[in-house]
């Protein structure tokens, strides 16, 4: 009702009316349950690694600056690996071509 939404608002009432019927249906909760499902979901795709760094950002790790409404979250999550001065030099990942963003 506070026109936070992405939507007008008979479109909100509708979705948040066939919501309330769908959790009467299934039980109710708080949707903390379904928020935490959601987002290990989210991570399930990618490679092990990668989903580690996934899970973390979507447990609140790290920083996170955008909002649905502008376009999208961005979450970040900075690791820093440090490597014994006697270790060999880790390969370097290809740089990405020019103009694009290394995810």
């Amino acid at each position: 009702m506070s026109g936070q939404s992405n939507q007008d608002r008979a479109t909100c009432l509708r979705e948040a009316g066939a919501a309330f019927a769908q959790a009467r249906r299934e039980g109710l909760d708080d949707g903390a349950a379904a928020y935490a499902r959601n987002a290990r979901q989210r991570c399930e795709g990618l490679p092990h690694d990668d989903r580690q760094g996934c899970l973390a950002r979507m447990q609140g790790q790290g920083t996170t600056s955008g909002a649905a409404a502008s376009g999208g979250i961005y979450r970040e999550l900075v690791t820093r690996e440090v490597i014994p001065p006697n270790a060999p030099n880790p390969p370097m990942p290809p740089s990405p071509p020019q103009g694009e963003i290394a995810k």
